[in-house]
């Protein structure tokens, strides 16, 4: 097995500036997010305890 040890970069404390439009499109992806979560969650739940291969809740 090869272990990779990569530098630690030290992290910039200065926060960055948002690109033009930056804003819109991260409130858009968490929008989709919390769609595709209500989406899932709507789903009707397993007729029994096992799902697909396993228990659904460990």
């Amino acid at each position: 097995m090869t272990v990779l040890s990569l530098p630690v970069e030290p992290a910039d404390p200065t926060p960055r500036e948002l690109w033009e439009g930056e804003a819109k499109a991260l409130a858009e992806a968490a929008a989709a997010g919390r769609r595709a979560a209500a989406w899932f969650r709507a789903l009707p739940a397993p007729e029994s305890d096992r799902w697909v291969v396993g228990p659904l809740w460990l």
